[in-house]
């Protein structure tokens, strides 16, 4: 499996469990592919490579590997309660995920996983040119061992 299978299917499961969206909002994770925004109240999302990515050698022939992905989530923007709500929608989406870590809860993918978290803050990386919607930027740093 791959890390993009791997990262996507855990975030999906971790939005789903957390009701972060309601249930009826498609949630669907692309690759290397800003998200589209299709209906009003409609989440897509997209993850990104970054170029910064590394790997180091450790006893037994293994890697340890830290790498990053960028995770784009376009949501409404043009109303003030509209961003209020992005906010605790990002809020509850960082605790979620240092729960999961926290708990030792990683993608069951053959990986030794030391470390999923959001490294940085979550902001409005891109608006449209009428402020109705914006590309918000979540950095994950990863660590496993292969």
């Amino acid at each position: 499996m791959t890390i993009y299978d791997s990262i996507s299917r855990w975030l999906q499961r971790i939005i789903v469990e957390n009701q972060l969206i309601p249930p009826n909002i498609q949630n669907r994770i692309d690759l290397e592919s800003l998200p589209e925004f299709i209906t009003p109240g409609e989440q897509n999302t997209a993850l990104f490579s970054n170029p910064n990515d590394s790997s180091f050698p450790v006893i037994g022939g293994q890697t340890r590997h830290v790498i990053t992905r960028t995770w784009y989530i376009k949501r409404t923007f043009f109303q003030f309660q509209n961003r209020l709500d992005t906010e605790a929608f990002t809020e509850s989406l960082r605790k979620a995920i240092k729960t999961q870590a926290l708990r030792g809860n990683y993608p069951q993918d053959g990986r030794q996983w030391r470390g999923i978290g959001v490294e940085g803050g979550i902001w409005p990386y891109q608006r449209a040119q009428d402020n109705s919607i914006a590309d918000y930027q979540v950095t994950l740093r990863l660590e496993f061992i292969e």
